[in-house]
């Protein structure tokens, strides 16, 4: 498999882990495999905000295009 960029060396670590697509052989099983996926994925996201701040703060050209958007009405 090609690699290229940051995106690919950091979704390699996800490859270590279970996937909620492959089935377990127990309930128990399934059940600390779905939550290792869910904590992989919270820890994740919490990396990519940190990423994504530092990006926006060290941008001082970058502007955001959804800041002054008021919420979609429901319909």
């Amino acid at each position: 498999m090609q690699t290229n960029g940051e995106v690919a060396k950091q979704s390699s670590s996800n490859e270590k882990l279970p996937n909620t697509g492959k089935t377990a052989t127990s309930t128990m099983e399934q059940s600390d495999n779905r939550n290792a996926v869910r904590r992989e994925s919270y820890i994740e996201l919490d990396n990519f905000k940190i990423r994504w701040s530092r990006a926006v703060r060290g941008d001082k050209c970058w502007v955001d295009p959804f800041h002054n958007q008021q919420p979609a009405k429901p319909k």
